[in-house]
């Protein structure tokens, strides 16, 4: 295993470039960080090109990677380690990955999360890990951070890797979901018409969930067939964008 000692190392500098959205749509590449984030990579088939361990970390984990077919693999210095990190508690573990390719097909008897303008990447995440998780077919990002960006990547813990995930720069894609029969569904804060358990045990609905502070855009609650809101009975006005999606997932997929 090939030792890397400074910070300057070509391979090294690549590597911190992928944290820049820029780099990464050049480049085709996203590099992530923590021993769990790599795992996911490697059992969900993504191409993990390049694994670094410092050396705690290689004691620790690098066994269980050693055997990856076209993965170079390097010990990294500490002084090296804390460029890679993006986090305080780094666990010194980091892989450079290949974007994945793969086709989004529209099924008429699946449910869908739509996501707008938001701006927390985050939250994007959360959102993303939640229908992953309860089995949402899919996801479109219309106008929304970079799904592979390090804090999306973190509290997705992966998700993407195995969510097939749709990135829009515009809602024309709404029409293509009508086309193949699948209901369009707002959440609101108010002035919905329809109740939320109309969605529970849908199989052919796509929910959309809107801005952190400003919600969906009038263009896409003019494209939607019914609003929907949660009904609460406590004072808050409203709920935190990943809080209220988790409902309204899990009422859907029910």
């Amino acid at each position: 295993m090939e030792r890397i000692s400074s910070r300057a190392n070509e391979k090294i500098k690549y590597a911190c470039s992928l944290k820049q959205a820029h780099s990464r749509a050049e480049n085709g590449d996203f590099l992530i960080e923590g021993y769990r984030l790599v795992r996911a990579a490697v059992l969900s088939g993504i191409d993990v090109r390049r694994i670094f361990f410092e050396e705690r970390a290689k004691q620790k984990y690098s066994c269980e990677f050693l055997g990856l077919k076209d993965t170079e693999i390097f010990e990294i210095s500490e002084p090296v380690c804390r460029k890679l990190e993006d986090t305080k508690n780094s666990q010194g573990v980091f892989a450079v990955c290949k974007v994945p390719e793969r086709e989004f097909v529209i099924d008429s008897q699946a449910n869908y999360v739509l996501l707008e303008n938001l701006q927390n990447p985050a939250n994007m995440g959360t959102i993303l890990r939640t229908a992953e998780a309860l089995g949402v077919s899919g996801a479109v990002l219309v106008n929304c951070p970079d799904i592979y960006s390090p804090k999306a990547l973190r509290s997705g813990m992966g998700c993407t890797f195995r969510l097939p995930c749709l990135v829009c720069e515009d809602l024309s894609v709404v029409e293509r979901f009508k086309s193949c029969g699948v209901s369009i569904y707002a959440a609101v804060v108010k002035q919905a018409d329809a109740a939320l358990d109309e969605l529970s045990g849908r199989r052919s609905a796509l929910v959309a969930i809107g801005n952190e502070g400003n919600g969906l855009s009038e263009e896409f609650l003019s494209l939607a067939d019914k609003k929907v809101t949660i009904p609460m009975k406590g004072r808050a006005e409203s709920l935190n964008a990943a809080s209220a999606a988790s409902i309204i997932i899990y009422e859907m997929m029910k």
